[in-house]
């Protein structure tokens, strides 16, 4: 008997829980036990069948919030796309400056393979600087 009370306790406390509400938000999808907020609208009482002015009226403030409610989500959608769009200039900048130290780390590697029969200074620093486009291009495109 007790062990039935106790787990007659725990579902009347655990009860709130089972509602559970979908909503839709910018980040993707969000569940909770409480009701969405976001894209809620309260719609007023509808109007008297005698009142066809009033149904006017209503028709007329349903269609101007709908219109704002259309505006806003072809706000929310244009930055959607612009943010898309620095995201791939970037991506495209950072794959150009990759591309670009990759081959600059040819080039001198091949000017210090050319050199090496050779044992001067030039040599020396030709290899240094061939070792340094290397260690650039690693650090910046390796490493992501």
């Amino acid at each position: 008997m007790r062990s039935e009370l106790m787990l007659f306790s725990m579902m009347i406390v655990a009860a709130p829980a089972l509602a559970v509400y979908r909503c839709e938000t910018h980040g993707g999808i969000l569940y909770t036990d409480t009701p969405c907020a976001m894209k809620q609208v309260e719609l007023p009482p509808p109007p008297i069948a005698s009142d066809p002015a009033g149904a006017r009226r209503l028709a007329q403030q349903e269609r101007e919030q709908l219109a704002t409610m259309e505006k806003q989500e072809e706000r929310a959608q244009s930055e959607r796309r612009r943010r898309e769009t620095g995201r791939e200039k970037t991506v495209a900048a950072a794959r150009k400056r990759c591309t670009q130290l990759g081959l600059e780390k040819k080039w001198s590697a091949e000017d210090a393979a050319s050199s090496s029969h050779l044992v001067s200074e030039k040599s020396e620093a030709l290899k240094r600087h061939a070792r340094r486009k290397a260690e650039r291009f690693d650090a910046e495109c390796r490493g992501k």
